[in-house]
């Protein structure tokens, strides 16, 4: 149904019919999708009750093989960074973290620098090292500390190696494609030999 605007009503009074309109329709809308709302409401409390036992058996299981595979990382993996066992991949890596003693600390010193730093690029430097919520800035902190260990010292922010390990589901391993000779190159091949 289409909603044509008459021309005879300003168009204060126009815009006042539209949005009693919407407001009419919308209420239509949630009273015709009241129950299935409801009905879904009671379906999702019924599904993360059975659920919750399961994941909670899940998540302990998960930390003791991350637990277990950075502890004896080599002689679980060997050269390989990975095990893959019935569709689920357990993989370690060597990534770089922020770290810093007091980050309440490193924050409130970062915040005052942005605001009161000695030059520009202080400021700016500062600024981009925190997030507006405020919390470290850790992305772009990882992106610019080699550039600039010393001035990322000053807030005892230091990046350092560590190691860290997933579990999840296996990439689907793709099937060969069989190979379809043509039917020229079969009396070329069965001549050759």
């Amino acid at each position: 149904m289409q909603t044509q605007p008459t021309t005879t009503l300003d168009p204060r009074t126009e815009v006042s019919r539209l949005v009693n309109l919407y407001a009419a329709k919308t209420a239509t809308l949630n009273a015709a999708t009241a129950d299935v709302r409801a009905e879904l409401t009671a379906l999702t409390a019924s599904l993360n009750k059975i659920e919750a036992p399961h994941r909670a058996e899940l998540d302990k299981i998960e930390a003791d093989a991350k637990a277990l595979a950075l502890q004896h990382g080599p002689e679980i993996f060997g050269d390989k960074k990975s095990l893959t066992e019935n569709g689920y991949c357990l993989a370690i890596r060597l990534t770089d973290v922020v770290q810093c003693e007091d980050e309440d600390a490193t924050l409130a010193a970062l915040m005052r620098e942005a605001v009161k730093g000695s030059t520009d690029a202080d400021k700016i430097a500062a600024s981009a090292c925190v997030r507006l919520n405020p919390e470290l800035n850790k992305q772009y902190i990882l992106s610019q500390f080699d550039d600039a260990p010393e001035w990322f010292a000053q807030f005892n922010i230091s990046v350092n190696e560590r190691l860290s390990a997933s579990l999840k589901q296996a990439p689907k391993t793709r099937a060969r494609k069989a190979t379809v000779l043509k039917a020229t190159e079969q009396p070329q091949q069965e001549a050759a030999a």
